[in-house]
């Protein structure tokens, strides 16, 4: 299931990238390291809660249930 979220996130990002209107203008280092930690941050968490939900169930038995 994380493997998943994963690919949702991934997916999430791709309109980020090709919709928003990047500037061809100098942006400071500091403020990409932010928005790219914030952005970092959010996945992290997302994925440690998709995790914790995850911890109960045990996905071997549901694979490979005769």
């Amino acid at each position: 299931m994380v493997l998943g979220t994963m690919a949702i996130l991934a997916a999430l990002h791709v309109p980020l990238i090709l919709f928003v209107p990047w500037t061809t203008k100098w942006v400071p280092a500091i403020a990409i390291a932010a928005i790219d930690s914030a952005d970092l941050i959010v996945m992290l968490t997302i994925l440690s809660v998709v995790g914790k939900f995850m911890e109960g169930r045990n996905l071997e038995d549901e694979h490979f249930r005769p």
